[in-house]
């Protein structure tokens, strides 16, 4: 530990367990960065189909603190956290964002990652195979208690060949990284409509939460998470400007095969609100399942507006090349202006 961060080797590539690495950790370099990510697949009281997500971000090297117009002397503790949810239903899709300074962001008896700011509160707790998300904002508010019954994965590269660190596109780029694939959920969660009515339901569904840390600064890349109704999760991670690929299949016996042979093809693009083109369906060829797989976004709603970027956050139904609904599948996708993907050349 450094203070009340923990320090971290990209050297050897040793790290601590899932518990232990929950904690923030300290900038080694400019180019330090971590975040805390979760995205939901729910179902309401009625049965209707929700997507959330949260993640806070820890900016704690300099080059970050000076990417979002900050003194990069300012130090550790300044966390950005995205809240989203999507309702399907009622074509709602509700987005608030907080950036602070957090002087208490651990809470080490509990093993619980806090944020507060004057309109946002998230308290994480990771504790066994068990973890509490409760989270208070101005149009939302939810309350989730959530199993894993997969376990951590800890993902894996050719760059590297270490379980837990991977290249974010370069060997330059060190970060490490783990995943819960699939975590059970039961809680509760209320929002804004809109027209000032506040919707609130019991929700039932499952998650998948992701950690990384490091020193790194790529700001573009093309992420899948594939959740079967089989129960099998497929991890894609591609990064178009280096050519750097991560996939990973797990099964629920167990099972996990790491690979890099796999493509992604952009078949549909579209224009966000503030000029940005991002891409809206995928077409996959996996070396696992069935091979060939489609992802359509569910909403075009489903982009996040950040500080230093616009990207693609959707949830998308999974099809096969039969056509069969076979899974949910949520995305990560950038400017494919920047990234020279879709019409510039299609496969990555």
């Amino acid at each position: 530990m450094v203070g009340e961060y923990r320090s971290y080797d990209v050297v050897t590539g040793k790290h601590g367990t899932a518990h232990e690495e929950w904690a923030p950790h300290a900038a080694q370099t400019e180019k330090s960065y971590e975040w805390w990510y979760i995205t939901n697949v729910l179902r309401d009281g009625d049965g209707k189909l929700l997507f959330q997500h949260i993640a806070p971000v820890h900016f704690a090297g300099s080059s970050y603190l000076k990417a979002v117009g900050m003194d990069p002397n300012a130090g550790p503790g300044h966390y950005l956290v995205v809240i989203s949810i999507s309702d399907y239903e009622r074509g709602l899709r509700i987005d608030e964002m907080g950036f602070a300074k957090v002087e208490d962001a651990f809470d080490a008896k509990r093993n619980a990652v806090k944020y507060k700011d004057k309109d946002i509160m998230v308290d994480w707790v990771f504790q066994g195979d068990a973890m509490v998300l409760k989270m208070k904002a101005k149009t939302q508010e939810l309350d989730l208690n959530m199993r894993s019954v997969s376990g951590t994965v800890w993902n894996r590269d050719s760059i590297f060949n270490i379980d837990g660190l991977v290249g974010e596109s370069a060997k330059d780029e060190p970060s490490f990284y783990y995943f819960i694939p699939t975590l059970k959920i039961t809680g509760k969660l209320s929002y804004q409509d809109g027209k000032g009515n506040t919707i609130s339901t019991k929700v039932t569904g499952e998650g998948w939460m992701e950690r990384q840390w490091g020193d790194y600064m790529t700001m573009s890349w093309e992420w899948g998470s594939m959740r079967f109704f089989d129960g099998d999760r497929v991890n894609l991670y591609a990064f178009p400007q280096t050519k750097h690929k991560i996939g990973c299949y797990w099964r629920p016996d167990g099972q996990v095969k790491h690979f890099e042979n796999f493509t992604v093809r952009q078949t549909e693009y579209f224009e966000s609100k503030d000029g940005t083109w991002l891409s809206s369906a995928w077409q996959y060829n996996l070396p696992c399942k069935e091979g060939e797989y489609h992802v359509g976004a569910i909403s075009k709603k489903d982009v996040w507006y950040g500080k230093s970027r616009t990207l693609v956050e959707s949830l998308g139904e999974i099809r096969n090349a039969k056509g069969e609904l076979v899974g949910y599948c949520v995305n990560e996708s950038m400017d494919l202006r920047n990234t020279k993907t879709g019409p510039y050349n299609n496969v990555i």
